[in-house]
């Protein structure tokens, strides 16, 4: 009944998808127009409700569904020359669901409790920005908030979903999208059907420079279908997180001989430096910021090909101002999105701009407007947003941490490598395409060197100290210079060009490999639960408890963490739809800092948890709790304390059991009326 329930939902969202690439296919082709008015509809409304919530969209699904279908049929010529690009939607689609139906767990395994968190703060619909989910509801979640999270609940509010519906559907259509403007990006230059197929799959499946080279530095094979799934996992970990975390797992004489990991000073400090790719990210599960500045990316990439393709556009000058104006919108919204790589994308766009004017393309008011629209429809997120923004400085990188040479050749090397290809073949052949490829290379080179050489100095520090900096433009620069160098090479290389771009996509798609073994083997309880609730719920006592609070009144909810993040807790609270008293503390101490005294908090849910609170009622009574979780770990965990806890708040608090053994219980305390 699941899966007949989601097939139903997928449909109406392809419905309304399909009817918006059929209208805007007047103006642009369809790919364009999906994401594009996708983008615009959603920047207005979230310009719209920080004036005022919207609340639920629900009801806006029947008429949407029903205008779109009138839509499919009068312009049913437009749509058969569309169906192209559906397959290759559709297909992408395909691709990203598989991952989360073998495993749409939303756990604490990754980032994706957390990203159950943002969207749980806007699937209310409440006026911008919304209360925080993790503090009660009572303080506002303008510190993290952004316009990726912001969309993907706005899919959960119109068509009626649960938040961990709407975390794993969003992401599954984010990676349609971004594959669907990544094919159409490449086909712009690109006309042999499979050499495209080659790059995109490069794109979603393959793994970065160090992929092929884990594969035989880093060998668990395992004997079951558990083992032989957690081995290929441990591949895609390892290549992402080698710096600092798995060069020293590397088990194999090749593998210490290329990476020359003897030659490391014992002094010297392992820098963890990720570069993360999108086949990664499926593996996590995690719907984070990258993905969506991929997506913008991408989609600027694709603007550009197809206003500089000849003969295409030109003949209709409202196409060239619809594209130069989303080409200049990009960079603003990027930073309502994923702001570490806002100056990336603003250069990018610059350069694109000053190359559609080099080509005498350049529409300068169709460009203003784009930028001067965006920033008044973005200004009131920018009031909130620059009142909470961290202000990192920019720091050089010393000595000790800039990347050992043999992880930054084996990370790099394929975007080296384009470098090299598009810098060698402007020599023998000159040409319009290459020269852009130059300049777009000459773009990725200098963020290269700069990446190494300068960092944003954020809270993090030891080992940490160029994570975000590293993890957020390295991840950002390697599909940046795929698909803005290899489609270019490619038409206007030599067969020995082509061989090489054939070779490198070959290599980097022996990922592939660990995503056949992950898909494959993986046997997962509770992984076809598409709520992303089945790892709580698999536990029989855990499904009641949790399907009570679903049922009981609002409140806040309280329930203890073992640790500071990656804890099971509040997965109570995300999962019934209630605000938690308390999250990921350590998360919260670095997005808040010391202003909201979170480790004070953390520590007093401690203090209630022992059983050593003087007076337990009134720090209850201020902080609003209604409902306090205890789980089977936590009977496990801590013996006798419920019993003590309940003499202590039993004035105000009343126990309800879902499963008693002897003296053992599972449930939860709820504030008598």
């Amino acid at each position: 009944m699941a899966h007949l329930y989601l097939a139903l939902v997928l449909a109406l969202v392809l419905v309304n998808l399909a009817a918006l690439a059929a209208l805007g296919a007047r103006y642009t082709p369809a790919p364009l127009a999906r994401f594009g008015g996708v983008l615009a509809f959603a920047t207005l409304l979230f310009a719209i409700e920080h004036f005022i919530g919207l609340g639920s969209l629900h009801w806006m699904w029947p008429i949407t569904t029903l205008t779109s279908l009138y839509v499919l049929r009068r312009f049913a010529s437009t749509v058969r020359s569309n169906l192209r690009s559906e397959a290759v939607f559709l297909g992408c689609l395909g691709y990203a669901l598989s991952w989360r139906l073998v495993d749409a767990n939303l756990d604490p395994i990754g980032e994706s409790m957390t990203d159950l968190y943002f969207i749980s703060n806007y699937i209310g619909g409440e006026r911008l920005p919304p209360g925080d989910r993790w503090l009660g509801g009572e303080h506002r979640f303008d510190f993290y908030y952004g316009f990726q999270f912001y969309s993907g609940a706005l899919l959960g509010r119109w068509f009626g979903l649960s938040p961990g519906v709407t975390l794993n559907l969003a992401g599954a259509l984010s990676y349609a999208f971004l594959g669907s403007l990544a094919w159409f990006a490449v086909a712009c230059h690109v006309r042999s059907g499979w050499v495209v197929a080659l790059l995109v799959a490069t794109l979603l499946a393959g793994g970065n420079g160090l992929s092929p080279l884990t594969l035989f530095a880093i060998q668990h094979p395992g004997e079951t279908r558990s083992e032989v799934a957690a081995s290929g996992a441990e591949q895609m970990w390892a290549s992402t997180r080698f710096s600092g975390l798995y060069e020293s797992r590397v088990n194999t004489d090749f593998g210490r001989s290329l990476l020359d990991l003897s030659s490391r000073a014992q002094t010297a400090q392992a820098m963890d430096l990720p570069l993360e790719t999108p086949a990664y990210l499926l593996l996590l599960g995690d719907f984070h910021p990258p993905l969506g500045s991929w997506i913008l990316l991408v989609f600027s990439l694709a603007l550009f090909n197809w206003i500089t393709t000849p003969g295409t556009p030109r003949q209709d000058p409202r196409a060239i101002y619809l594209a130069t104006a989303f080409i200049a919108a990009v960079p603003w919204i990027t930073l309502a999105t994923n702001a570490w790589v806002f100056p990336l994308q603003t250069a990018l766009s610059l350069v694109l701009l000053g190359l559609l004017a080099v080509r005498k393309c350049l529409n300068l008011r169709a460009a203003l407007t784009g930028t001067i629209l965006t920033l008044a429809l973005l200004h009131p997120f920018l009031g909130y947003f620059s009142a909470r923004a961290l202000e990192l400085p920019i720091k050089w990188v010393p000595e000790s941490m800039h990347t050992r040479w043999p992880i930054w050749a084996g990370l790099h090397w394929p975007t080296v490598l384009l470098l090299c290809l598009a810098a060698v073949r402007i020599f023998f052949r000159r040409s319009v395409d290459l020269r852009d490829a130059l300049v777009l290379g000459a773009v990725a080179a200098v963020l290269l060197v700069a990446s190494e050489i300068l960092f944003l100095d954020d809270p993090l520090g030891g080992p940490h100290e160029r994570f975000n900096t590293v993890l957020k433009t390295w991840s950002w620069l390697w599909p940046f210079a795929l698909l803005s160098l290899a489609p270019r090479l490619w038409t206007e290389g030599t067969p020995i060009t082509r061989l090489a771009l054939t070779l490198m996509c070959s290599a980097l798609l022996l990922n592939t490999w660990n995503v056949v073994r992950v898909l494959g083997n993986s046997d997962i309880p509770g992984g076809s639960r598409f709520s992303g609730d089945g790892w709580v719920r698999r536990d029989s006592a855990h499904d009641d408890l949790l399907r009570s609070l679903s049922n009981a009144p609002s409140g806040v909810v309280l329930e203890r963490s073992q640790a500071g993040a990656y804890d099971a807790a509040p997965a109570f609270a995300l999962f019934s739809g209630k605000p938690a008293a308390i999250g990921w503390s350590q998360h919260q101490e670095l997005w808040l800092g010391a202003s909201r005294s979170i480790a004070a908090e953390a520590r007093a849910a401690h203090q209630f948890f022992a059983g050593t609170m003087p007076d337990p009622t009134s720090w209850l009574r201020g902080r609003k709790v209604r409902y306090i979780v205890w789980s089977r770990r936590d009977e496990r965990a801590l013996p006798g304390i419920r019993q003590r806890l309940d003499h202590q708040i039993s004035s105000e608090f009343e126990f309800r059991s879902v499963e008693v053994d002897g003296d053992r219980r599972v449930g939860y305390w709820e504030r008598r009326p």
